[in-house]
């Protein structure tokens, strides 16, 4: 970003076992966005979205996977972006 220049995120947190794959996908309005990251020694993982150009007022939908081992599970949240 150029300097002065804000990014607003929301944080999907998820808490799982140490070292599990965790992948994230925002549904926005016009376009779909995936972060991946791998839990940390406590089973901690964030993963940011940028949602300085969603649209407000627009829920997106956010799938949240996860796999440890020969495990895995699935979950969903979601926002709305609002002024």
């Amino acid at each position: 970003p150029e300097l002065g220049t804000y990014i607003i995120a929301v944080f999907v947190i998820v808490t799982t076992a140490p070292g599990a794959s965790v992948s994230a996908t925002a549904q926005y309005k016009t376009t779909n966005t995936t972060h991946t990251t791998t839990a940390d020694g406590t089973g901690h993982a964030d993963l940011p979205f940028d949602i300085s150009r969603a649209t407000y007022g627009y829920t997106v939908a956010v799938d949240i996977h996860v796999t440890v081992r020969s495990g895995s599970a699935s979950c969903s949240t979601s926002f709305t972006p609002s002024a």
